[in-house]
């Protein structure tokens, strides 16, 4: 009885190992998702205005400084913690310039509620930068 129980439980055991090593083939293709990174690669810069309503000034923090116009968000700054996308960009760099087309060095907290104009990147959905190309600006009016 002993040897019939140990000889059943080995063809149980070898039965559920082939069982769950066996993989059906599958006919149908795997489903390829766009990256919307493709699209927003492909997205052409574009000029825009506004008001700024908000300005982060922690790239020493996060990896980013970045204004905010209405709902749109400008990278003007990367510091030292950013993504290797962002990190290839880094060595052009448009201007921060005033209204006399003069290059200011940074941007504050003090200039919300200023015009600007943008002529900048996208990176997504109401997101831009001005890194990438040195014709790249944020104008204040």
């Amino acid at each position: 009885m002993n040897k019939k129980m140990i000889i059943v439980g080995l063809i149980l055991i070898v039965l559920i190992a082939g069982k769950l090593a066996y993989k059906p083939k599958t006919t149908t293709p795997p489903i390829m998702i766009e990256s919307p990174l493709t699209t927003v690669e492909q997205a052409k810069p574009g000029t825009f205005s506004g008001k700024i309503t908000n300005v982060i000034e922690d790239c020493h923090f996060d990896g980013i400084c970045s204004l905010s116009i209405g709902s749109k968000s400008v990278i003007f700054e990367l510091g030292g913690d950013v993504s290797p996308d962002m990190e290839k960009e880094r060595g052009s760099k448009g201007k921060l310039l005033d209204s006399s087309d003069t290059p200011i060095g940074t941007i504050s907290k003090e200039m919300i509620g200023k015009e600007v104009e943008v002529y900048a990147k996208p990176r997504g959905t109401d997101t831009y930068t001005i890194y990438g190309n040195k014709d790249y600006y944020i104008k204040f009016k």
